[in-house]
């Protein structure tokens, strides 16, 4: 019988950059949802709802707008109003996704899913200051989906997507149909939301050449943080040096071993092999072993 893991999962999770987004997206649909509703059955109408934080949280089209809320930059691609929108998005998110992270590991995609949909709404911003449109609100994650799709297959166009209908499909074939999909929904006098999805297409084409260097600094930076956060051996860190080389010396059973360091230990085999473990490392895990054999 399996034993539920909750630090198995957080890990997963963790180490997934598509697995976060659809999570952060999710969880603000559901509490926007919920915030909405409960608005509607106290006053009878979310016009409140859409005028004090719907509407603050989505991007406006026009510069003279999105100067008195610069955040929505940040925060319009996290944001959708219909529920199988973000299904499809989602969808396609890890279908291009997975290209990147199978191949290139993880802590790629997030920075490609924001970079993305930020550039989109300054494209989007500087139509507003050449030509003059109808103030809009826009939301969705259409823009960052297409910065993905497109880095994904620009790095290998010749990847085949297995998954679906158990035929290996060539991802530029997925690509040019979330094209198609996105340029039918897009109507002739809606031009700012064309902006928004060129700009996510400009970041896809430039992910695997002169930005591949400001993208690993960005994967890095992810992976640094994330190493903090999960390195639960910090206080053992700061002990003194002369403190470290007497327990180096002292046999297994008269250390102290905590859980988490075996933890640790196991993550790193997990990540980067048994060959990556330092001497000390593996004498503690041999002996570690050797206690439960006996015990």
């Amino acid at each position: 019988m399996g034993i539920f893991n909750s630090k198995s999962i957080f890990q997963f999770t963790s180490k997934s950059d598509i697995i976060k987004i659809v999570l952060v997206v999710t969880i603000l649909f559901v509490l926007l949802q919920f915030i909405r509703i409960s608005m509607l059955i106290n006053s009878n109408s979310d016009t409140d709802f859409y005028t004090y934080l719907w509407n603050k949280l989505s991007i406006p089209s026009d510069m003279k707008s999105f100067i008195r809320q610069p955040w929505s930059l940040f925060t319009y691609f996290f944001l959708d109003g219909d529920f199988w929108g973000i299904v499809a998005n989602m969808i396609w998110l890890w279908i291009f996704g997975t290209v990147i992270e199978d191949l290139r590991g993880p802590n790629r995609i997030l920075p490609i899913f924001v970079i993305g949909g930020i550039a989109g709404g300054i494209f989007m911003l500087v139509l507003g200051l050449i030509k003059q449109t109808p103030p809009q609100l826009f939301t969705g994650a259409s823009t960052c989906i297409m910065a993905v799709a497109f880095a994904a297959v620009f790095f290998k166009p010749s990847y085949k997507f297995w998954a679906l209908f158990g035929v290996g499909i060539p991802i530029w074939v997925l690509v040019m149909l979330f094209v198609g999909l996105k340029m039918a929904s897009i109507q002739l006098y809606n031009i700012p939301s064309l902006f928004l999805l060129l700009g996510g297409l400009t970041i896809g084409l430039l992910y695997n050449n002169i930005l591949s260097v400001f993208f690993e600094k960005c994967t890095y930076l992810l992976k640094q943080s994330g190493a903090m956060m999960d390195n639960k051996n910090f206080v053992l860190n700061k002990e003194p040096e002369t403190r470290r080389r007497v327990a180096k010396d002292i046999p297994f059973k008269h250390v102290h071993m905590s859980p988490s360091r075996i933890d640790a230990i196991l993550d790193k085999i997990s990540e980067r092999g048994i060959n990556a473990l330092s001497k000390e490392e593996r004498r503690l895990l041999d002996e570690y072993s050797n206690s439960k054999k006996e015990s």
